[in-house]
């Protein structure tokens, strides 16, 4: 078989290329629906030109837009990268293809993937999609309460964790499970406003509610200050 010089191939290690044997066809498709790439496929099969991409046409097989584009693996090759160079974890997945089926598809632009386990390794079972809550109003509302009642650097402080109101809610999902979305133009409200925000005791509501919740906006009085009706 006469054999022909490819330069691009040289680069990658390569010092000769051949034409592809049809007989390899399945497993070229079996690969290339795993997540190889062309260049890949060019250098294990030292196949010469382009007839790689032909086949994968011809069998229906070939993926127009280009993979590099994809969100999907543009997360799996920063993590590779990140565990090889920055991290002290191992990358476990063997392909792209492997890891799009473990985790699937991105649902959305706000979700980031996560390990379940952060001082596990990135593998199989270990990652998921997560949502990224810090730009939706309950994670604001959330955060801010916490913050009055956890923090004395607040500048709230005094009226809230300063006087012993306390934030007992342990996460968000818990938090959004008693509250719901938040509508709009509403804001985080005690019922109680001497109460700490737990549950059944807190609501989302208008300005115009809260104004009327206020301490300075409630009187005690006793029950012999009421005047009595005319």
């Amino acid at each position: 078989m006469k054999v022909t010089r490819d330069h691009n191939l040289l680069c990658g290690g390569i010092k000769y290329a051949r034409p592809f044997n049809e007989k390899n066809l399945p497993q070229l498709i079996r690969l290339y629906k795993k997540g190889w790439t062309i260049a890949a496929l060019k250098r294990k099969f030292r196949c010469y030109g382009n007839p790689i991409t032909r086949l994968l046409v011809d069998a229906g097989v070939y993926r127009k837009s280009c993979m590099s584009a994809m969100p999907e693996y543009s997360t799996y090759s920063a993590w590779r990268w990140l565990s090889a160079h920055r991290w002290h974890t191992k990358f476990l997945f063997k392909s792209f293809g492997h890891f799009l089926n473990e985790i699937g598809p991105r649902p959305s632009d706000k979700h980031r993937l996560r390990r379940i386990d952060v001082k596990g390794h990135i593998a199989p079972g270990n990652v998921h999609w997560q949502f990224l809550q810090c730009d939706t109003p309950e994670y604001v509302s959330y955060t801010a309460a916490k913050y009055r009642c956890t923090s004395p650097k607040c500048g709230a402080w005094e009226s809230y964790g300063g006087r012993g109101i306390q934030f007992r809610f342990a996460s968000l999902e818990e938090f959004i499970a008693e509250l719901g979305p938040r509508p709009p133009g509403t804001t985080l409200d005690r019922i109680d406003v001497n109460g700490h925000y737990e549950k059944g005791n807190v609501r989302w509501s208008t300005a115009e509610v809260q104004m009327n919740n206020r301490r300075c906006s409630i009187k005690d009085v006793e029950e012999d200050e009421i005047p009595e009706a005319p």
